[in-house]
């Protein structure tokens, strides 16, 4: 499957880079359930900011307690970078929205340290994690999750 528009275009390169990003809300925030705001307030932040970069969104799902992002970024862009942005960018902005979510959390982090990050490649294709996320939509509502491979 390609890009809906590739990210950069030169005389001799096509470039599409594409990653699934899950990452989880602070342990503090899952523990007190605390949740700032529903998910569709946290899934139109994220989008809003990867919108604002140039990233395109592919799929995303948000949940109770993770963020599970597919998303093409331009090659200018370090995917560490990126997390940090995405991570930081929307904790400020639920911190604007839903300030009563930051007085419970008493200096905890609204998003956990870790992330994971995966590209596309002959093994995991676009295909799988679409697979992948919509899993856990199905597990969201309550379907058990299905098998990747």
């Amino acid at each position: 499957m390609r890009c809906k528009r590739p990210l950069l275009i030169t005389q001799s390169q096509l470039v599409c880079v594409r990653y699934l990003l899950p990452w989880g809300l602070g342990s503090h925030v899952s523990e007190m359930g605390v949740a700032g705001g529903d998910s569709r307030a946290r899934a139109g932040v994220v989008c809003e900011i990867a919108a604002h970069h140039g990233f395109e969104k592919e799929e995303l799902e948000v949940n109770k307690d993770q963020v599970h992002l597919f998303l093409s970024v331009p090659p200018r862009y370090s995917i560490s970078a990126v997390v940090r942005l995405l991570k930081a960018v929307s904790a400020k902005e639920i911190r604007e929205e839903f300030p009563e979510v930051w007085k419970q959390l008493w200096g905890g982090e609204y998003w956990e340290d870790w992330n994971f990050v995966r590209t596309v490649g002959d093994k995991v294709t676009v295909d799988v994690i679409w697979k992948y996320i919509r899993a856990h939509k199905a597990k969201k509502r309550g379907v058990d999750q299905l098998d990747l491979f």
